[in-house]
C-alpha cells in the first residue's frame, strides 16, 4: 500500500517551506493574471459574430483556423532555440485535438444565431469542457 504524504502544518515552521512562500505567491499571482487575461479574450472573441452575417460558418472557421495557424507559427519560431529549420517539439495528438475543435467551431455561428450570445456560448463552453 502507498504511504500517505506527511501532513504539513500551517503556518509553516520548516525553513525550506518558509523560503518557498514568496516564489509560490508570485507564481499564484502570475497564474491568476493569466486567467483574467484569458477570460477577457476568450469571453469577447465571438462578439463580432453578433454584428456581422457570417453565413453558414465555413468562412468563420477558415478565418479562425488561419489566425490560429499564424499565431502557432510565430510561437513555434519564438520558442526555437537553434537555427530556423529546427523547430520546437511537435505533438501530433495536439494537432488532432485542434482539428476536432475546429470542426466544432463550424457550428458556432448557428448556435449564436439560434440561442443568442449569452446562452449559446455558455452551452458551447460547457460542452467543450466535457
Amino acid at each position: 500500500f502507498a504511504q500517505a504524504a506527511p501532513q504539513r502544518s500551517w503556518p509553516p515552521n520548516n525553513p525550506a517551506d518558509v523560503a518557498a512562500l514568496p516564489a509560490m505567491t508570485a507564481d499564484f499571482l502570475i497564474g491568476m493574471g493569466c486567467c483574467v487575461v484569458a477570460g477577457l479574450f476568450f469571453g469577447t472573441n465571438y462578439l463580432p459574430l453578433k454584428q456581422v452575417d457570417c453565413g453558414d460558418g465555413f468562412y468563420f472557421a477558415a478565418a479562425m483556423s488561419l489566425g490560429i495557424l499564424v499565431v502557432g507559427v510565430v510561437v513555434n519560431f519564438a520558442l526555437s532555440t537553434g537555427p530556423v529549420y529546427e523547430s520546437a517539439e511537435f505533438y501530433p495528438l495536439a494537432m488532432l485535438g485542434g482539428m476536432s475543435w475546429m470542426l466544432g467551431n463550424l457550428m458556432t455561428p448557428t448556435i449564436i444565431k439560434r440561442l443568442g450570445l449569452g446562452l449559446g456560448l455558455t452551452v458551447w463552453d460547457l460542452s467543450n469542457m466535457i
